[in-house]
């Protein structure tokens, strides 16, 4: 006992470090006083907010024990109508003795002109303030937005600075504030020659470092990202970061802000090495900035740093390093939101709560394609994300673009969510998607300025539409509903051209193909089906034809996958010597994409591949006949074994349930073309599959893929019964028989009417082959 409190005092101390300070507002007078209403001080990027007493302003903040004295630190106060005037941007500096020293911070009115005289705005170039006012390393000048009330201020303390010897870097600052790009790197330059003649020093290179800093944010302003990088990277020539850390951190976020940018404007490998570029950028620019010393700093790296890995996840084709970078982009998110709170920064906080909610709805995406059931709660999360952006992004507090974008967001994360939900669930969320989008669009079609947005926006309409179409139980509503969706996507192809950017035209077009494809398959007329999926070869061939696996790797491979199987569902449809031609290319498709991906890689994607390829394999085996249709098929079932070395029945049971199915389908047509001895033992391994399948599949969740496996296991055991003859033979035959009808149970003639025709034919058969008077000589003709 006497041994824990010898400790105590000590820790007991460490928690009691406290920061005093005092909240002050000018009254009419001009005189500091205490404000009659309670203010939120808070120790930026510490949870450990506190209200100032009322009738002397005062506060304390608890000091983590990390901290000392000297070290820098940034408060926020929030009072509704007002913000921190002193401390410039909140920035102080620990005090040594803590029990005397007070920090003080002054409020006024937002509005107030104290914000626009010489004092405060000398104060915010030197500082830097200004030449990076709002930066969020963006490449428009309308990332740094000044009132004009404020610019005519700048500029006429700017005039007072030209006036004044060696004040250059000053007057780029300003100019910089006010927008006026060539000025601020004309002055930028200047101040830099002047230091060129100096001795070489720790002075001289800081200064040069600073230059290019404000250089390159004005090449940055001016768009000019090229130019931009140039000018940060000869900036960092002469920063050290053992000398000046801030400015070497600095110059680490703006290099990675611009490679970002550059990357979003090129493609294939360019555009990851920009990405890649970006993010080492940004990890070191974390190595100086902290959460305690430098809060927003660190939070606005923090953020695009989430932003590139989210960037550079999308363009990895193995599927590993993808799901990695998307994971340490919603990390980033997360850490950056310990900083920015709604009530301190609601702007910042409400920005990152939609980034936050389009990493999770990409992380969610990449669950959904490996079947995984965390893609729900993901789905949710970001649904979470978006509602809470909302709620300071709304058209009352003028934020009206930010909204409707917020919007178009929230309807993307909800149409997933909805895919994932049973009918009823799945359509209150995929119709609150289409609503929202349309909002969103009515927004953008106001103001041409919007017209990037207005195409996205187009887009996702698309896709929620497409979803819901899909979802759509009733004929004629589903049949709407996608030509809805269709128009959707032809809205944004007009909007995103077809050179200007070429990703999203090829992925609309992609999706426009995927639409067509769907609606073949659900058709009810051959002609229908073969007119819909002549639309959707063309639409990928159009989506191909601006693209190349050089270039878009990851669009490609699925563009290229689409085609091939939209040609093999044509080729089966449309028979004869063209539809020959058509499984050939099939063939050719779904081979170039699988000499393109690795399995260690991709597995799930090289294994849907491999399963296609089986079935258009299978298809061509069928046509063929003779030597060449028993290559196809051996083919066939080669590759159909190769997908389930990835597809498992514990892991993936769906995937690996219909690839299993498929196989015992082909093991059924080979052993019918080898026959004898050969062909009974084919045979009797499809019907083992086929059961093998049937243990997976239950009537009331997978009704129709247990339908099928029925019915395919009946044509196998005709096969076999035919094949051996005698009393097995007839035995197999009447398995035949309960496997057809038992399918049936299941298909009806009005909601599956081609499978419901094909059971009743098969079942034909088998009762045929049951009443011939010598089956085994039957198996022989």
């Amino acid at each position: 006992m006497m041994a824990l409190w010898a400790i105590w005092p000590k820790e007991a101390e460490a928690e009691l470090r406290q920061l005093k300070g005092q909240v002050l507002i000018l009254n009419k007078r001009g005189i500091p006083q205490p404000p009659m209403l309670p203010v939120e001080v808070r120790l930026v990027g510490e949870g450990n907010p506190c209200v100032t007493n009322r009738k002397v302003g005062d506060f304390t903040l608890r000091l983590p024990p990390e901290l000392k004295a000297g070290d820098p630190i940034t408060i926020s106060a929030t009072l509704k109508g007002y913000r921190i005037w002193k401390p410039i941007n909140g920035k102080e500096r620990i005090p040594s003795d803590l029990d005397k020293e007070i920090i003080e911070i002054l409020l006024l009115p937002e509005n107030s002109p104290k914000f626009e005289d010489d004092e405060y705005i000398e104060h915010m170039v030197e500082r830097g303030g200004l030449g990076t006012l709002d930066w969020e390393g963006k490449p428009t000048a309308t990332d740094r937005v000044v009132p004009d009330k404020l610019k005519k201020s700048i500029e006429q303390w700017e005039k007072k600075a030209e006036q004044r010897k060696n004040q250059e870097r000053r007057v780029a600052q300003a100019a910089l504030a006010r927008g006026d790009w060539k000025k601020a790197a004309d002055y930028a330059d200047r101040a830099a020659q002047r230091e060129i003649d100096k001795p070489e020093g720790m002075r001289r290179r800081e200064a040069l470092a600073k230059s290019r800093v404000v250089k390159g944010d004005a090449l940055l302003g001016s768009n000019e990202l090229e130019r931009a990088l140039v000018a940060y990277e000869e900036g960092l020539n002469h920063a050290r970061r053992d000398e000046n850390p801030t400015i070497w951190a600095e110059l680490m976020g703006r290099i990675g802000a611009t490679n970002k940018a550059l990357g979003e404007r090129a493609n294939g490998d360019a555009r990851k090495q920009h990405i890649a570029n970006a993010i080492l950028a940004f990890r070191a620019a974390l190595e100086v900035y902290t959460r305690r010393s430098t809060p927003y700093e660190w939070a606005r790296i923090q953020n695009e740093l989430g932003l590139a890995s989210k960037a550079l996840g999308e363009e990895e084709t193995e599927e590993s390093v993808r799901r990695k970078l998307t994971e340490e982009s919603i990390d980033a998110f997360r850490e950056s939101l310990n900083v920015y709170t709604k009530s301190a920064s609601p702007q910042q906080w409400a920005r990152t709560q939609n980034n936050l909610g389009n990493a999770l709805v990409s992380l969610g995406e990449i669950c959904a394609e490996h079947m995984e059931e965390d893609s729900r709660q993901w789905f949710k999360d970001a649904v979470t994300a978006h509602r809470e952006a909302l709620q300071v992004y709304s058209p009352q507090k003028n934020f009206t673009q930010e909204h409707a974008w917020t919007q178009s967001k929230l309807g993307i994360a909800l149409r997933n969510l909805g895919d994932t939900e049973n009918a009823a669930e799945g359509m209150i969320r995929l119709r609150e998607a289409v609503d929202l989008i349309q909002s969103a669009i009515r927004i953008y079609t106001t103001s041409e300025a919007m017209h990037a947005e207005l195409a996205e926006a187009q887009f996702n309409l698309g896709c929620a539409l497409g979803t819901l179409g899909r979802r759509q139980p009733e004929e004629t509503k589903r049949r709407k509903t996608l030509e809805s969706a269709i128009d959707a996507y032809r809205s944004a192809l007009d909007l995103f051209g077809r050179k200007s950017s070429t990703h999203h035209f090829a992925k609309t077009q992609n999706s426009i193909g995927e639409i067509y494809h769907h609606a073949a398959l659900t058709s009810k007329h051959v002609d229908e089906q073969r007119s819909m999926l002549n639309e959707a070869v063309k639409a990928y061939q159009v989506a191909l034809s601006v693209i190349s696996l050089e270039t878009s790797p990851k669009d490609w491979t699925k563009i290229r996958r689409n085609m091939g199987v939209a040609l093999m569902d044509l080729g089966v449809r449309t028979g004869s010597r063209d539809g020959r031609r058509m499984l050939e290319a099939a063939v050719g498709a779904l081979q170039e994409v699988l000499d393109s991906i690795k399995q260690e890689e991709s597995p799930w994607r090289w294994a849907d591949v491999q399963h296609n390829l089986g079935k258009v394999l299978q298809e061509t085996g069928h046509i063929d006949r003779g030597e060449d249709g028993q290559i196809r098929l051996e083919e066939a079932v080669d590759a159909y074994r190769a997908a389930l070395t990835v597809y498992t029945r514990e892991i993936t049971p769906n995937q690996w349930a219909t690839v299993t199915i498929d196989l015992a389908q082909g093991l059924t047509a080979l052993g019918e073309i080898e026959g004898g001895d050969d062909g009974v033992e084919l045979l009797r391994e499809a019907v083992d599959t086929h059961q093998d399948a049937l243990k997976a599949l239950t009537r009331t969740s997978h009704p129709l893929l247990r339908a099928k496996a029925h019915n395919s296991m009946g044509v196998a055991l005709q096969a076999l019964g035919r094949l051996e003859g005698g009393p097995t033979g007839r035995t197999n035959l009447m398995r035949a028989v309960d496997a057809h009808r038992t399918a049936l149970t299941i298909y009806t003639q009005e909601a599956q009417p081609h499978e419901w025709a094909e059971t009743q034919k098969n079942l034909g058969l088998a009762l045929k082959s049951l009443a011939a008077p010598d089956i085994h000589q039957l198996g022989h003709q």
